[in-house]
């Protein structure tokens, strides 16, 4: 005795899909004995920013007790096709299920190229199965297939009612929200008259006086905390390039480093050496900046400052 299909009032969530996709399961092994039973889940079909599957049998990937079971996958994305077409997809993995319970080997290439073995089960299952120069075989619906799991087909057309997005549908930017309307109160005092505000007043001109002012005052805020990170940036290199010079004096005497005169250095020694000539470099490119920034006459004179 078949169980009735549930009735859904709201629509249903993936934990409601996964069981409609489970009942589907059951009728196609009702049909077909071999066909194993599984763990169906609902997972991507997305690799490398592409949808390129609508589902995959997995041999041997659950353990359940003490023994294993196979998995099925359904694409999340392949949800929003037709609900024969999922049919179908499902009965083309049970294809693979038969396949492992008999033992044959059904597909190569890491299970993208069918094989006619697979075929043959396809065909056993109901399906046409069709050659194909990327994947070896392609299934789709036999003749008189569909009308044998008309009640199957019912089932899922209740429960199947979200899918997963797809890449092109996540490339699509959402319309923007349209602007509120301008605020066109009618209540207000129309009594006052502006038509006399002069610049200084409460008036639009004083206020956008003020504006500005407020604005030119942040953005000087901002240029004197812009100098000071970089006399501190300044300031950080120049005591690197003090320490740099320290050591590389002590470790191989003043002047330039001669790499090939000095042999015994190792490749260590060689790497942190040539670090050290690259912070030498930044701080003079950094003294030389300054310099010139200085003979512009564009600097403050700290000495004032407190």
């Amino acid at each position: 005795m078949t169980a009735e299909p549930p009735t859904y009032s709201t629509p249903p969530s993936v934990s409601v899909v996964v069981a409609a996709l489970e009942r589907a399961w059951a009728a196609i092994r009702a049909r077909h004995p071999d066909v194993p039973d599984c763990a169906l889940i609902v997972a991507s079909g997305v690799n490398r920013g592409e949808l390129d599957r609508w589902g995959h049998f997995g041999r041997n990937r659950w353990i359940v007790g003490t023994g294993m079971r196979p998995e099925v996958m359904i694409s999340g994305e392949g949800l929003n096709r037709p609900v024969a077409d999922i049919l179908e997809t499902l009965i083309h993995e049970a294809a693979h299920g038969i396949a492992a319970t008999r033992e044959i080997e059904d597909t190569s290439r890491q299970g993208r190229w069918h094989n006619r073995r697979f075929a043959a089960l396809a065909v056993e299952l109901g399906l046409a199965a069709d050659k194909d120069k990327s994947c070896g075989v392609v299934t789709r619906w036999g003749e008189g297939t569909v009308a044998t799991y008309g009640d199957v087909l019912a089932d899922l057309a209740g429960a199947l009612l979200l899918y997963r997005v797809t890449p092109q549908e996540r490339r699509v930017r959402p319309p923007k929200p349209p602007k509120p309307p301008a605020d066109t109160d009618t209540d207000t005092d129309t009594d006052t008259d502006t038509s006399d505000t002069s610049p200084g007043d409460d008036g639009d001109t004083g206020g956008d006086t003020s504006e500005k002012d407020q604005r030119i005052a942040s953005l000087m805020v901002a240029l004197e905390k812009s100098r000071a990170a970089w006399d501190d940036e300044h300031a950080r290199v120049e005591r690197l390039g003090r320490a740099a010079r320290t050591f590389r004096d002590v470790a191989v005497g003043p002047g330039p480093i001669l790499w090939d005169s000095r042999p015994r250095r190792t490749p260590a020694w060689r790497t942190a050496l040539e670090a050290l000539d690259a912070v030498l470099s930044t701080s003079a490119r950094l003294r030389a900046s300054v310099s010139i920034g200085e003979s512009g006459g564009d600097e403050v004179d700290e000495s004032d400052e407190d």
